[in-house]
């Protein structure tokens, strides 16, 4: 199956979209995406072998894995590249945990055999540090992984904006 057999966005999420655009070429697909971004007065349309919208997880997946293969990609975002998982769930929830779980292993650390000086009833949780680790991460993946500037380094544009399918092989970004 082709990507241009998927002519009615309607039926499928953005993340799907593009995941499944991706897939098509890794089976040997072609299709060509123009894009139409205006900003102000100013306008400009490019073509695209791949246009994603959206710049959560499934999004910059799918853009770094249409680049891989030299595929020319862009990501369209309305908001901050990144996502839920960036921002509010995955990257902030793991750290968390992380560091709750230390805390746990060095409370019970004799349990291993690691014999410390510490009484385990006296370890405690410094919760502004931990929340200075969670937003040092979040910057870090983010710069590293997500930002714009990380995605031009691989090839990929990225325009900020709401894209809007005007026919199966147009999108504009305002």
């Amino acid at each position: 199956m082709h990507a241009k057999d998927f002519t009615d966005i309607n039926m499928f999420s953005a993340k799907t979209f593009g995941i499944l655009l991706v897939a098509s070429y890794a089976l040997g697909g072609s299709y060509a995406f123009s894009l139409n971004a205006s900003s102000g007065s100013a306008s400009s349309s490019k073509n695209y072998d791949l246009v994603v919208i959206g710049g959560g997880s499934a999004g910059l997946t799918a853009a770094k894995f249409a680049a891989t293969f030299g595929k020319s990609a862009v990501i369209v975002e309305k908001a901050r590249m990144g996502g839920d998982c960036t921002w509010t769930g995955c990257i902030p929830s793991k750290s968390l945990i992380a560091s709750a779980k230390m805390a746990h292993n060095v409370r019970r650390a004799s349990e291993f055999g690691i014999n410390t000086d510490v009484d385990p009833a006296t370890v405690t949780v410094d919760m502004k540090a931990i929340k200075r680790r969670i937003e040092s991460n979040i910057d870090r993946i983010y710069q590293e992984d997500d930002s714009p500037e990380a995605m031009k380094k691989l090839g990929i544009d990225v325009l900020s904006g709401t894209a809007t399918l005007t026919d199966s092989k147009t999108l504009k970004v305002t």
